[in-house]
């Protein structure tokens, strides 16, 4: 599929083992899908739910496809676009959240902003953020806190901890 850029095996496998135990019984949404890579394998680890969202009809009718292969009856998928949904609150808030949208949309930091003021975060939620390693625009929300960082290759692969803000 035309600008799919799925977290590569070793991205994967270190981002899993940052989170370690915090993925059982974990509400997830992963924003930007694509393959559903990072969705499979969090439910494959313990998550409890797993929301797949992307925009692309073709990603999602392979999402959906893998999805009943894979017997995976805790993910749901759904077309839409990512920046527009997180700005309707969700139905839970989540534990953790993949924000991975393709490079050239430049929107990481407006969808994080999105997440917060929007109540997707459950206190202490933890969000996996992927840049390119030459991003210098990105803007974390004040109240989160850099958790684990790797560059790897092109891709400046990060992870934070959601701290309550302050009532």
């Amino acid at each position: 599929m035309l600008g799919l850029r799925p977290t590569g095996n070793r991205g994967r496998e270190r981002l899993f083992s940052w989170l370690g135990q915090r993925l059982q019984g974990a509400h997830c949404a992963d924003l930007f899908a694509g393959s559903g890579a990072l969705s499979f394998e969090a439910l494959s680890r313990g998550a409890a739910t797993c929301i797949a969202i992307d925009c692309q009809p073709q990603a999602l009718r392979w999402l959906r496809y893998n999805a009943e292969q894979l017997q995976a009856q805790h993910l749901s998928c759904q077309r839409e676009d990512s920046t527009e949904l997180i700005e309707r609150p969700p139905t839970r808030p989540m534990d953790l959240i993949f924000v991975d949208p393709p490079f050239a949309a430049n929107c990481s930091s407006q969808v994080c902003a999105k997440l917060e003021r929007h109540d997707w975060l459950a206190t202490g939620a933890v969000i996996y953020v992927e840049l390119p390693k030459r991003s210098t625009g990105f803007c974390a929300p004040a109240n989160w806190r850099l958790w684990r960082q790797a560059i790897t290759g092109d891709v400046d692969s990060r992870l934070y901890t959601r701290i309550e803000p302050p009532s």
